[in-house]
């Protein structure tokens, strides 16, 4: 009704399980109201900023991310991006092929495989002009299982397939 985003931190405790770490509101979705948010609430976390940090894909949060949190890791959830693509390729006669490929290559290639059956994948689909997709590509270190694996996400998987961050609001 407001237009307003609700943006939570979670965290997970020495159990595994999700801890609200705070929220707030955002009257919009600006890199500054990002810059706002992220650095009030390391204020109110006595100036202590996260090691790991899992949002979605959002070209403000990440500059935000960078600017208020310089040392922390950050990814993009995997899910949200899984989600987001059949709007992407709207277009496309054989979009759901294309969505069940890309879905395969997120999870289950390794290093060099992924580089080499991403760009076989836009050629097979003749999608080399596709402007998202190449950006997706350009941030892979940030969302694939394989690039991301190697850093400590405490308990939330690179590779579960329910591993957005709303999914840990919406449980118990």
């Amino acid at each position: 009704q407001y237009d307003m985003q609700f943006v939570s931190f979670m965290g997970t405790n020495h159990h595994a399980q999700p801890v609200l770490l705070g929220c707030g509101l955002l009257a919009g979705r600006s890199l500054g109201a990002y810059v706002w948010l992220f650095g009030t609430w390391l204020r109110c976390m006595n100036a202590k900023p996260p090691h790991s940090i899992i949002t979605n894909y959002c070209h403000d949060v990440a500059i935000a991310i960078k600017k208020i949190f310089p040392n922390a890791r950050h990814r993009f959830c995997l899910t949200h991006i899984l989600n987001v693509l059949p709007a992407k390729l709207e277009e496309m006669e054989n979009k759901d092929e294309i969505i069940s490929t890309f879905t395969t290559l997120a999870y289950d290639y390794v290093r060099n495989d992924f580089d080499r059956e991403w760009q076989g994948t836009i050629q097979h689909f003749h999608l080399e002009g596709n402007e998202w997709l190449s950006k997706l590509y350009e941030i892979r270190m940030q969302w694939a299982p394989v690039y991301v694996k190697d850093s400590f996400w405490a308990g939330m998987s690179v590779t579960d397939r329910s591993d957005s961050v709303s999914d840990y609001l919406m449980a118990g």
